[in-house]
């Protein structure tokens, strides 16, 4: 139980200090225990995504793509 309340914790932080800061229209979509689904209206997702991407894993994207980084591949911060 404490590793999930652990997790819901971070997950909401990002949620409340993070994607709300930077995004005045956004909505939480979905939510489950290591992930969550935001819809965010916006100009350029990429560029607000440079803003932040010390808090995003990008590992998953492809090796060429200008955001890829290993730095939180499979991060728990």
């Amino acid at each position: 139980q404490a590793i999930l309340d652990y997790s819901k914790q971070l997950m909401y932080s990002f949620y409340y200090d993070v994607a709300n800061e930077l995004w005045e229209k956004n909505e939480l979509v979905a939510s489950d225990t290591d992930s969550m689904i935001l819809s965010v209206k916006t100009k350029d997702i990429y560029k607000d995504m440079e803003e932040i991407i010390d808090e995003l894993d990008t590992s998953g994207y492809p090796k060429d793509h200008p955001l890829y980084s290993e730095k939180n591949k499979k991060s728990n911060w």
